[in-house]
């Protein structure tokens, strides 16, 4: 039970971000295709499960002990890091233009404004459109899927929980997004408090 806790903890972390990029779509009214949701997510969800079968594998080779404590310190200093999400993003904004090739400098544009994944302004995102947007989100996945991957988590249960919470994260931010426009601001810090709280989990118990 307290696994699942921990698997439901990490999950919703992470689709948090599908949320609020949602939101943003669901404001600007452009459209994501229920196909397109399922690419998002099953593209985010297969980064994260790979991340995990890498902190697993590296885990091997450590104390048990040990890993269970990098896996509590990974995940408490990328929840910190998390907190400031919003600043990271408009630095990003900020210096773009100065660095990295044109596909990074797009990514990165992407990352900063989750609107921009809209290339062609069609204002519906198609699957190309999807993948790049997933990719954006992933980011995060990376990180803390590999910090999770030290410990005990089972990578089957995280893929489909991540899936199945990501694709409704994505139909009710759009729908909300439709609804209250901008007006609900940043939430993305949320998933920060909550990486924190799973960390201490795994350090304190």
């Amino acid at each position: 039970m307290n696994n699942i806790l921990q698997i439901i903890m990490l999950v919703t972390a992470l689709t948090l971000d599908a949320f609020v990029v949602s939101i943003s779509y669901g404001a600007d009214n452009i459209k994501i295709p229920f196909i397109s949701n399922i690419v998002i997510n099953t593209v985010c969800s297969s980064v994260l499960a790979v991340s995990l079968l890498f902190g697993g594998f590296f885990a091997r080779f450590i104390p048990k002990g040990l890993s269970v404590t990098l896996c509590g310190g990974c995940l408490v200093v990328l929840g910190i890091i998390k907190l400031f999400d919003e600043h990271i993003k408009e630095y990003i904004l900020k210096k773009r233009k100065r660095r990295g090739g044109k596909f990074l400098k797009y990514i990165l544009n992407i990352y900063g404004d989750c609107t921009k994944a809209d290339k062609d302004f069609s204002r519906v995102l198609n699957i190309p459109e999807a993948v790049l947007l997933a990719l954006t989100l992933s980011i995060d996945s990376l990180a803390v899927g590999f910090g999770a991957g030290l410990g005990t988590m089972s990578v089957y249960a995280v893929f489909f929980c991540s899936v199945l919470f990501g694709l409704a994260a994505v139909i009710l931010g759009v729908e909300l997004g439709k609804k209250i426009s901008d007006n609900l601001g940043d939430i993305s810090w949320i998933g920060g408090v909550m990486l924190i709280l799973l960390g201490a989990v795994k350090l304190i118990f």
